[in-house]
């Protein structure tokens, strides 16, 4: 009986060692962290079904609680451990509301079975007999000549520059009541928006997936500006409080794409659009007012200078600030690498530099 421990697959460029926990692209060896290695392994072992997300982690993570933030960032590290686009992907898809799906065909490999090379010493000859006659050899090189026009022929019809489709507008939505802010998915196949609702009673952040009529409702309250999680896991959003709360302003919520209790982040006055941090730690904030316990830094409230602040996105605790021009405090928007910020709002684009944004050393 062979061992099962010994066993391997392969799909595309990509294969897995199960016995030495190794994965290898194009012959080159990918690190993957234990769990993350056996999480792609139950996904090769059960291709072609969309798997709950509770199901997979009862499988990977059976001897201890895990959370969906834990799995999301295991399917993050295989995606570019084996160069799968989110975007695009070749191997593992994202299956929304349910869980993730292994799309490639896989082979296993019996490593038992080496490749049986026919080598051919100098003394192995070819007969005299078994050459082919004079006429036999042009017939193959008018073949060949053929077959390289045929060819020659198909690439360049292929290469030719493909004639663009024309740009056609595809409603997202056609709810009655007004919908604002919409935010695409990291995915690209879901979007979260503001709606009052059709009769303008039920406002709140919603979500929606593409191609489908109905939208799941995540918030109930006077919301805005939703901004998903690098991951796609959670969405932040500003709430608008009620006088009589701790503050009255506006609070940074985050709830999860698929529902659920809501966690606030901070009270804090909000000017306009936030924006989550590529790799997930931060929320860039526009303020105008100074928010309670910010240090002595911050202690001129007379002052209603724009300021872009940095949230911890799972504490909400102030890291770095800079105060701002006065004429602009409505949006910012990372860069893709997370090394810029971008903001505008008085008619012009202002890029600042990471980097460069003084920390401060009181919370």
């Amino acid at each position: 009986m062979k061992d099962l421990k010994n066993r391997r697959y392969r799909f595309e460029a990509v294969e897995i060692d199960v016995q030495n926990l190794r994965v290898t692209v194009h012959s080159e060896i990918r690190p993957l962290e234990p769990r993350a290695f056996r999480l792609l392994l139950f996904l090769v072992e059960n291709p072609g079904r969309a798997i709950p997300k509770n199901e997979i982690m009862t499988a990977v993570w059976s001897d201890t609680f895990v959370s969906e933030n834990s799995l999301a960032k295991a399917i993050t590290q295989i995606r570019k451990a084996v160069d799968d686009d989110p975007r695009a992907p070749l191997y593992i898809e994202t299956v929304p509301s349910v869980g993730y799906r292994f799309v490639a065909e896989v082979r296993a490999v019996d490593p038992d079975v080496a490749a049986d090379p026919v080598a051919s010493g100098p003394n192995d000859r070819v007969p005299a007999s078994a050459a082919p006659p004079r006429r036999t050899w042009l017939w193959v090189a008018a073949a060949s000549a053929v077959v390289l026009l045929v060819n020659a022929a198909l690439w360049l019809w292929k290469s030719r520059p493909a004639q663009q489709a024309p740009l056609k507008l595809v409603p997202v939505t056609t709810y009655a009541g007004w919908e604002q802010f919409p935010a695409f998915s990291p995915d690209g196949r879901q979007v979260a928006f503001y709606w009052t609702g059709e009769k303008g009673e039920n406002p709140g952040i919603y979500v929606k997936l593409l191609g489908q009529p109905t939208a799941l409702r995540l918030t109930s309250g006077p919301d805005a500006f939703p901004v998903w999680s690098p991951d796609g896991g959670r969405i932040a959003f500003v709430r608008g409080l009620e006088p009589g709360g701790a503050r009255v302003g506006q609070a940074i919520y985050t709830v999860s794409s698929l529902g659920g209790p809501e966690r606030k982040i901070r009270d804090i006055e909000v000017s306009g659009q936030i924006a989550w941090s590529p790799d997930g730690k931060w929320l860039a904030v526009i303020t105008r007012m100074v928010p309670e316990n910010a240090g002595e830094d911050l202690d001129a409230r007379d002052v209603p200078q724009p300021r872009i602040l940095l949230l911890e996105a799972e504490t909400g605790a102030i890291r770095e600030t800079i105060i701002a021009p006065q004429a602009f405090a409505d949006a910012a928007c990372f860069s893709p690498d997370g090394r810029t910020l971008a903001t505008g709002g008085d008619g012009r684009i202002h890029l600042w530099d990471m980097s460069k944004m003084p920390a401060l050393t009181r919370r």
